[in-house]
């Protein structure tokens, strides 16, 4: 080893800039946060256990810093512990309750990759499928001639890749900006936002990459292929028969309480106006903890929940089954959030908003989190949440 000596004053000058780097440009403080919750039932035989779960949620909302926090423990229709935590909006001083409505940002997801899955079901195209074959304009990777799949897609492997050309955001309305037609602009040669950087230089189906821009492009297909809009096509095949009533994808459909996005700044939670997304199938719908469950226990159940088929059974299961070799945690559109539990799901982050939804496809046990503000780290309390399921299962 080449040790190098330095003189003292050189040192502690680096110790003093040092020291006023962390003090001045480090994240901002947690904002002060008093969060109020309903008391459990004192007659609960897992009394102890339930506020024991609740002071570590509480703990983990005041020194992260968000307003909110929505937590639903299940099995089947089984409610094993729901607790609504919070300010749901802090200016109107109104408490979160069960039917107000969160972005779920990424774990849209997997709804899309169900969406796509149905049409599967139905015949209606191969997993190993050129896409270009169902698609209205061509998606190739630069320099490489092997097709993108629909497998590819839903596992993440197709190369295409995300840049900051795709993050458009509408505020306080839906996006005008058709989903076809965005993508479009992205993704095909001469489009308005086409870049061979939206590619990898490696062929599809050769390299693992999370892709927002590929789960989008999810959506368009899912339009060409059932000749429905993807906001129609995933209500009328998924949300209506499952009852999940208040779900949408777009803000002028939403009659109920949408949760307020927040963001921190100088210790302070700042509200952030709400949007849409014109790739809005990667991370664009609102949803409540009790409604998203419906849709987990159909994944986790054959397919099926309440007498609906939504997938077939094997076809169900293939979402949280390892699909690739290129990452042994991805499904389809699904992955193994926590391995240690066998936990599947998706997380998901964006402005205003972080979320987990995850499932035990042995003890059929899901958890759910849905928070307010971004960069909340929730897998501490998801774990906890399952742990707490099992005693109560």
């Amino acid at each position: 080893m080449k040790i190098i000596k330095f003189p003292v004053l050189f040192l502690l000058a680096l110790l003093l800039f040092t020291f006023s780097l962390s003090s001045c440009g480090g994240e901002d403080p947690a904002p002060d946060n008093d969060v109020v919750i309903e008391p459990n039932d004192p007659s609960d035989p897992n009394l102890a256990d339930k506020n024991t779960f609740d002071e570590f949620v509480v703990s983990q909302m005041k020194s992260q810093g968000t307003p909110a926090m929505g937590v639903l423990i299940f099995k089947g229709d089984k409610i094993l512990h729901e607790k609504y935590y919070g300010k749901s909006n802090i200016e109107q001083n109104l408490d979160l309750a069960n039917d107000h409505l969160f972005l779920i940002a990424s774990v849209s997801k997997t709804v899309t990759g169900a969406a796509l899955l149905r049409l599967y079901d139905e015949g209606k195209f191969g997993l190993d499928d050129p896409i270009n074959n169902y698609l209205p304009f061509e998606v190739n990777v630069p320099n490489h001639n092997t097709p993108i799949t629909f497998r590819m897609l839903l596992t993440h492997t197709s190369s295409i890749v995300d840049t900051d050309e795709l993050f458009v955001y509408n505020f306080g309305s839906d996006t005008p900006i058709e989903l076809k037609d965005f993508m479009e602009s992205y993704l095909k040669v001469g489009g308005s936002l086409y870049s061979t950087n939206n590619f990898l230089d490696a062929a599809a189906g050769t390299e693992f990459e999370y892709s927002n821009a590929g789960s989008a492009l999810i959506g368009v297909l899912v339009e060409q292929i059932s000749n429905q809009s993807f906001v129609d096509y995933t209500r009328q095949t998924i949300f209506s028969p499952l009852g999940m009533n208040k779900t949408s994808w777009r803000l002028d459909e939403i009659t109920g309480t949408i949760v307020q996005p927040y963001e921190v700044e100088n210790g302070n939670f700042v509200k952030i106006e709400h949007y849409t997304m014109p790739d809005y199938p990667n991370g664009g719908l609102r949803t409540t903890p009790r409604e998203f469950s419906n849709f987990l226990n159909a994944i986790m159940n054959d397919g099926s929940y309440n007498g609906y088929q939504v997938l077939q059974p094997a076809t169900a299961k293939m979402m949280y089954t390892p699909q690739t070799s290129l990452d042994p945690t991805m499904g389809f559109h699904m992955s193994l959030e926590e391995e240690s539990l066998g936990l599947w799901g998706h997380n998901g982050g964006e402005r205003g908003t972080s979320t987990d939804a995850v499932f035990d496809p042995i003890t059929k046990i899901g958890i759910i989190v849905f928070t307010n503000v971004e960069d909340i780290e929730t897998q501490q309390i998801y774990i906890k949440g399952f742990e707490l399921g099992k005693k109560l299962q």
